[in-house]
């Protein structure tokens, strides 16, 4: 038995002695998911790499891996993910796809269960399109500068996790008629518009984002059974927005120095549980008898507020 591993660990010495660039590649290989398939490589110094990350694509099967070295890029022009693959990137701050011009959709996928990580993906049109899709998962990434970070459309068993929506001219998310989408632990800062905008949308969990510095940060349109857990929606115009939307639970989120925290219209089922406002009189005037006091939303235009009965005293420790 030590004879044998002495013999491999000889073998593996000269491989990389040899061929260091070998070495180099499957260390860099193991950080990422072990896919099911083949992994082609775009970049880098292999002698079958692909140049062109859509070259690579149209030459993989189902259930392959693309990954891209961040040495050739910036990579321009749009990609078609079309079949159901995972498209990684080296790093997500310096594996970069960026458009040609600002009228470009970067990176639009038509296929199922399509995994993407590890890019910048900026100063296009759309950063991310996507429509009638499901059990794809969009993770890691920085999506910064485009007119639209990411637009969905009829599309089910999203998952966000762990990207950063920023600085987009318009919007960080726009999701119309989707269902089933976990929006979780994203950074969702300074999109001019809104953050995240839902259009008749309905089954999703909003869990542990930031929102920070939006023109909104939330806005709900027509949707339902929604949760909103534990995000910072903080420093914009407008916190949360929702109109002629149903069952939709805010519990224990943070609504700090926004110039208003929370409007609706038309909206039913809404229930309130435990947030922090910044704004709520047991905060303001730190007296026992105050702070049995529960937050009053009111109702735009009407004398039927909403209550969250018992805010919490504290902000809670959201790190995204």
């Amino acid at each position: 038995m030590n004879k044998i591993l002495f013999t491999g660990l000889i073998i593996l010495f000269l491989v990389s002695v040899i061929n260091p660039s070998v070495a180099i590649d499957n260390v860099k290989k193991s950080s990422f998911p072990i896919s099911k398939g083949n992994t082609l490589y775009v970049g880098g110094s292999g002698p079958n790499n692909y140049t062109k990350i859509q070259d690579a694509i149209d030459n993989s099967s189902d259930e392959d891996s693309v990954f891209v070295y961040d040495d050739s890029s910036p990579y321009y022009g749009k990609i078609r993910v079309h079949k159901s693959i995972n498209l990684m990137g080296e790093n997500k701050n310096t594996t970069v796809i960026s458009a040609i011009n600002s009228h470009s959709c970067l990176v639009s996928i038509n296929a199922n269960f399509v995994n993407i990580s590890g890019f910048t993906i900026k100063n296009g049109q759309e950063g991310i399109i996507g429509i009638r899709l499901k059990n794809c998962t969009i993770y890691d990434n920085n999506i910064i500068n485009n007119h639209m970070g990411i637009h969905l459309f009829g599309s089910n068993n999203f998952t966000f996790i762990y990207n950063n929506i920023s600085n987009n001219k318009y919007g960080g998310f726009y999701l119309e008629a989707c269902y089933n989408l976990s929006i979780r632990e994203n950074i969702i800062d300074y999109n001019r518009v809104y953050g995240i905008l839902l259009f008749g949308s309905i089954n999703s969990t909003i869990i542990k984002n930031s929102f920070l510095g939006n023109g909104e940060g939330l806005e709900f349109l027509s949707t339902n059974n929604i949760v909103v857990h534990f995000n910072n929606i903080k420093n914009n115009d407008i916190g949360f927005f929702m109109g002629y939307s149903d069952k939709t639970l805010i519990k224990q989120n943070n609504f700090i120095k926004n110039e208003i925290h929370f409007l609706f219209c038309f909206s039913f089922r809404i229930r309130f549980v435990s947030n922090y406002w910044d704004d709520w009189i047991g905060v303001k005037i730190k007296l026992p008898l105050f702070n049995r006091f529960p937050k009053i939303i009111w109702y735009q235009g009407s004398f039927r507020p909403k209550i969250d009965w018992i805010p919490s005293k504290e902000p809670y420790d959201i790190k995204v």
